[in-house]
């Protein structure tokens, strides 16, 4: 079982074999073998066994040839593991087997699967041509198509934080079409300064919304009368974006509670006599590497630390890969039970495996970076692996531990507030505030306990506390990992203009620091009570009652 890892854009939905539109097989043979294999690769995926995924989908394709969407499954697939050259091939080939009508739609869908990946220029290529075919096309729908093009380029360049390209592609879309609703959406996104204008858009645009788009409208509108002040407006357009998925969070609910009790299991199984143990056969692992695990529950500020920490020179940092997951955890796991012990697994390592897994994390890390990674610190920022810390020091004894802290009223509502659709396992959790409350509740509890039992690696760091002091809580981060002091490390919002960050976070890490996160939640008491009840046993251990 993945305790909690990012789904990097994957959802059941999106693992299938077939696209909507796409012709299947007739019933028979070559329809059934596809099925199985569709089984197969959804197994394969489960479990990261990404070489396994490859085969699967080759075999998949030489039964069915058109099969355009197991190309780009395919493709992620090559992305995931930082072959972007393969990936690109990919695409290509299902670009060029796309129907003609569609390929305007094929050229799209190649940049949507690509703004998977770690390098936003292959996302952006796609984009481009889907916009150049769309301009070329004479088609009945030509001015709708070019339109949507646009929009998709814009939002990735949005993403990327190129804004002017963004605001010049909406200003062409809206010059055409003056009520492309997705159009002016995205405009309030580009122009959030406009508290006004972009609130008068937002509601104009609710009315009559419906689906998916009313959702987006009022995850937007939460977040701009937020900004306005109105909080008890905020309040009701976030509740009403979260509506339309209510029918899924008793499943979801329900998984991620298994999940939690596996993560208990493991916590109460590990102690630091486990951890000596482990660090006492550390020797025939080779050279120690240079490397720290930064984390702490989502929410908590570990974004802002990340981008100040990689503004070092004598430092790099990786964010929320799945390399940990496709390198060593997931294969350590493999074809044990849902409830199989996690220490048990770990301490079945065999040495020779543990280098082989050890290399095979820092050559994704290195493919991911697109560079090497040299004498340099590598920082891992991933909160999703704060509560498997144990497993990261089976797998890099020498590593230190950065663990960021924040008030839990203040994680439940920020998890709450982001936009997160459809929902997942995890973000399934964030769709009541209660439910919010016991997901962080249980995760902060655990790392109470866990952190006991290794102090001699860990450094913990209070988000309060680094908005208040930048410069003395980076100073003793850099301390504690081993860093001299550099000014580049207060200067961090130039740096990470200049970087992609994925992190919803994205924003706000290219601004100035500020306080205005801190303490937030007393905004929105009136609707926090049970959920500040919830909490009460986290807000006691970690300091904050």
């Amino acid at each position: 079982m993945v305790l909690g890892f990012r789904w990097s854009g994957w959802s059941p939905e999106s693992q299938v074999l077939f696209m909507k539109n796409e012709r299947k097989p007739k019933p028979g043979l070559a329809y059934n073998a596809l099925r199985l294999r569709e089984h197969e690769f959804q197994v394969a995926w489960a479990s990261r066994d990404l070489d396994k995924c490859v085969e699967v989908l080759e075999k998949v394709l030489v039964l069915n040839p058109r099969s355009t969407n197991a190309y780009f499954q395919l493709a992620r697939v090559y992305g995931l593991r930082y072959q972007h050259d393969d990936a690109i091939r990919v695409l290509d080939e299902a670009v060029r087997r796309s129907p003609k009508e569609q390929r305007v739609l094929a050229l799209a869908e190649a940049g949507k699967t690509a703004k998977e990946f770690f390098d936003p220029s292959v996302a952006a290529e796609f984009l481009k041509r889907a916009v150049e075919a769309a301009a070329a096309s004479r088609g009945r729908h030509a001015l709708d198509d070019l339109a949507d093009a646009k929009l998709a380029l814009a939002e990735h360049f949005r993403f990327t934080r190129c804004k002017a390209e963004a605001a010049e592609l909406v200003e062409q879309v809206l010059e055409d079409l003056p009520h492309d609703k997705s159009a002016r959406l995205l405009w309030c996104k580009l122009n959030e300064s406009d508290v006004e204008n972009c609130l008068d858009e937002l509601n104009d645009l609710m009315d009559g919304a419906e689906g998916e788009f009313r959702v987006k409208v009022a995850y937007q509108l939460g977040k701009m009368r937020d900004k306005a002040g109105d909080f008890a407006g905020a309040m009701e357009a976030l509740i009403e974006a979260k509506q339309p998925m209510m029918g899924v969070r008793d499943a979801l609910v329900s998984n991620r509670i298994k999940v939690r009790a596996q993560l208990s299991d493991f916590i109460r199984e590990f102690d630091r006599k486990k951890l000596d143990e482990w660090n006492a056969a550390a020797g025939g692992l080779g050279e120690p590497k240079r490397i720290a695990l930064l984390g702490g529950h989502p929410r908590s500020g570990t974004t802002l630390l990340e981008q100040s920490l990689d503004a070092h020179s004598d430092a790099v940092s990786i964010e929320e890969t799945e390399n940990f997951s496709v390198c060593f955890y997931c294969k350590v796991m493999k074809g044990l039970p849902a409830r199989a012990s996690i220490v048990d697994a770990m301490d079945a390592c065999e040495p020779e495996n543990l280098v082989s897994y050890r290399q095979g994390y820092l050559d994704a890390a290195e493919r991911c970076l697109q560079e090497k990674v040299g004498d340099r610190l590598l920082i891992d920022k991933n909160p999703s692996l704060t509560f498997l810390a144990p497993s990261f020091l089976r797998l890099f004894p020498e590593a230190k531990l950065l663990v960021m802290l924040r008030d839990p009223r203040d994680v439940v509502l920020s998890c709450f507030m982001q936009a997160f659709f459809p929902p997942d396992l995890v973000t399934g959790n964030f769709l009541t505030l209660t439910d919010a409350a016991a997901e962080v509740n249980h995760l902060l509890m655990a790392w109470a306990e866990l952190r006991e039992h290794l102090q001699e690696t860990l450094c913990e760091i209070r988000y309060e506390d680094l908005v208040s002091d930048l410069k003395g809580n980076v100073k003793r981060s850099l301390g504690f990992l081993g860093l001299g002091w550099s000014d580049d490390v207060v200067n961090f919002d130039k740096h990470a203009g200049q970087r992609v960050v994925r992190s919803p976070s994205a924003d706000a890490v290219t601004e100035k620091v500020h306080r205005k996160a801190a303490g937030r939640w007393e905004n929105y008491q009136d609707y926090l009570g049970p959920a500040i009840e919830v909490l009460s046993p986290s807000l006691k251990a970690l300091g904050y009652a």
